[in-house]
């Protein structure tokens, strides 16, 4: 059971570990709890990954020490293998702006931010949706592969051992071509122009 007192600091993890905030309202919430545990049982894999977990809800640390003091078949969190964060004045939800419109609770949301400190990705869920642990994995490890690789870039879908993308590939796209082609165009002729063509050609024609 992850039972330590005392306050978090994103730098305290800087240039040592990737972080996966989890934002829910509250600790009652039996939607928040679920989504808790299920990132608890693949704890060992997101460890794997050099990635620790922060938990932040928005009641207060009495609330929470006693959710971890409930048996996980009763609904609590004993045997939580990540820290659990109070965020009860809401400055943590307000900084990430994922406070609902009611400015009471925070949002269902997950955020992986690496450990330079650069939020990866971002997802917001309805309060009756929960996360998908696998696809957290699968961005956590795309980060994980570009870290020293950053002139390519993981497609959609990307597994690990499938082929990847070069960066700045664009200049050999249809799309490329198709754009300098339009660009290239050859200008309408005038019997096609607006009042507002004229105008412009006929200005241009006197600063000429």
């Amino acid at each position: 059971q992850y039972a330590r007192r005392g306050r978090f600091t994103l730098s305290d993890y800087k240039r040592k570990k990737n972080l996966v905030l989890i934002f829910f309202p509250y600790n009652l919430d039996f939607d928040g709890n679920m989504q808790i545990l299920k990132f608890n049982e693949r704890y060992e894999e997101f460890r794997a990954l050099n990635t620790e977990i922060l938990a932040i809800g928005n009641d207060f640390c009495y609330v929470k020490r006693y959710n971890l003091s409930v048996s996980q078949k009763f609904g609590g969190l004993k045997g939580l293998k990540f820290p659990l964060i109070s965020d009860v004045w809401r400055t943590i939800s307000l900084g990430y702006g994922i406070i609902g419109t009611n400015y009471k609770s925070a949002q269902h949301s997950i955020f992986i931010v690496d450990k330079f400190g650069k939020i990866r990705y971002t997802a917001l869920y309805d309060t009756r949706i929960g996360a998908n642990v696998g696809e957290v994995l699968r961005i956590l490890r795309a980060v994980q592969y570009l870290y020293r690789r950053p002139l390519r870039v993981c497609p959609p879908e990307w597994q690990p051992g499938q082929e990847t993308g070069k960066l700045g590939t664009i200049d050999q796209s249809e799309a490329y071509f198709g754009y300098l082609e339009w660009l290239n165009r050859p200008p309408r002729p005038a019997k096609y122009d607006s009042n507002l063509d004229r105008l412009s050609r006929a200005t241009k024609k006197n600063k000429d």
